[in-house]
């Protein structure tokens, strides 16, 4: 079973690319995550001035799916909060809000922060289809390290690959 703060990443024979997503959501009615390993070409310290922020963050800004494309979103560790923040779970919140912008160009920014724009989204009981077919398309993994959440795209697949295997030899051999 998927759960708020799992990754999910796709199968390297028949998944959809190579996609590790962060479930930031799930419920009966839909998940949502956020992909992690495909950087966009903007930059934090762009997209604050485009929305009247002088900030000196200049940070990647990476894609997080088809859906919602201009909303930015920061995954961030929970040691830090702003007015819209939503905790996904003992670990991992999102925030999405203009207090969230005025907070980093103050220099008030969490430990361990990704920027996002966009969002994946599964409808109704299709991740869960996806996952138990005879050909799952992703595979699960529950609980990752803040290592693995926050790693360098280039490296980040590989690394939740490897993450997998090892789980599944701890748990079968």
């Amino acid at each position: 079973m998927v759960k708020p703060g799992d990754i999910v990443l796709s199968h390297p024979r028949w998944g959809e690319g190579h996609r590790v997503c962060f479930i930031t959501e799930h419920s009966s009615i839909s998940t949502v995550a956020l992909q992690l390993n495909s950087q966009t070409q903007l930059s934090f310290k762009e997209l604050a001035v485009l929305k009247g922020y002088d900030c000196a963050e200049d940070r990647s800004v990476f894609y997080g799916g088809d859906y919602n494309g201009s909303a930015l979103i920061m995954l961030h560790d929970n040691n830090w909060y702003s007015a819209n923040t939503m905790t996904v779970n003992s670990a991992w919140s999102i925030s999405s809000d203009l207090h969230m912008m005025e907070k980093v160009q103050d220099g008030n920014t969490p430990h361990s922060y990704r920027y996002i724009m966009g969002i994946t989204a599964w409808p109704q009981h299709s991740l869960e289809q996806d996952l138990h077919s005879e050909r799952p398309k992703w595979i699960v993994l529950n609980s990752p390290s803040t290592d693995l959440v926050m790693a360098e795209p280039e490296q980040h697949y590989r690394l939740a690959l490897e993450a997998a295997g090892s789980i599944f030899w701890r748990n079968y051999f």
